[in-house]
Parts: C-alpha cells; sequence; structure tokens
C-alpha cells in the first residue's frame, strides 16, 4: 500500500482547490512508473481549507462527507496505470481541513491510549 498527502496552503481560490485530487493521481502515476509491480493500493490525502463552494465542487465530483471534527471528504476511485491494458489500481481519497486532520488524530490516539490502558490493566490483574 502507498500513502500520499498533500498539504495545500490556505486561501486558495475554488479552481487551485480542485487541483489538490489531480496532483494526487499525478503523484500516484509516477509511483505506479518506478514500481509498476509493488503497489497494491493508493490512499490519497489532501489536507486543504474548505468554503461552500469547494464542498460543493467535491459533492459534485462524487466524494461523499464523513463524520470528522472538521470537514471529510471520501471517494473511492480506480487509477488507471497503463491505458491500453487498462490495467487499474483502487485509490481511496480523503480531503480533509487541517482542523480534521488534527482534530480527529488527536481522538484516535486518545482512543489507542485508553485501550491500551484498559489491556494493560487486564494484563496486570492475572
Amino acid at each position: 500500500d502507498v500513502v500520499i498527502i498533500e498539504f495545500k496552503k490556505l486561501g486558495l481560490n475554488l479552481a487551485r482547490k480542485e487541483e489538490v485530487v489531480s496532483q494526487l493521481k499525478q503523484r500516484a502515476w509516477r509511483l505506479i512508473e518506478f514500481y509498476p509491480d509493488k503497489i497494491q493500493r493508493i490512499w490519497f490525502y489532501g489536507i486543504i481549507d474548505f468554503d461552500n463552494e469547494f464542498r460543493a465542487s467535491l459533492l459534485e465530483s462524487g466524494f461523499t462527507q464523513l463524520f470528522s471534527q472538521g470537514e471529510l471528504f471520501y471517494k473511492s476511485q480506480e487509477i488507471i496505470i497503463d491505458i491500453e491494458k487498462m490495467n487499474k489500481k483502487p485509490a481511496d481519497i480523503f480531503i480533509l481541513s487541517y482542523e480534521a486532520m488534527l482534530s480527529d488524530a488527536e481522538s484516535r490516539n486518545s482512543s489507542f491510549l485508553t485501550i491500551l490502558k484498559e489491556g494493560i490493566k487486564e494484563n496486570c490483574k492475572e
């Protein structure tokens, strides 16, 4: 599996924000070019600021809004790696706000620590 993360600066206009998905796919094509037989699946993360125009654009492009402490949109898509053979790789595309990236990471870390602590307590009782 490959994870590709694209950070975009704040305050971009809509056209520049929409480039994030294209740039993620371009990076995937480049990696596949160098490692054609080693990549099974690609996970894309675009971190960007949101406004109503960008939200609408993502929804119009088939993204689904997911629950998050910030903005989080998801789309599953196949990436064509060889047009002649119609060779494809599955890709999961996540577009999220900086707030979602930070808040959701804190929540996951907190949950992990709670599970870890409870596991340690259980093992200490034995």
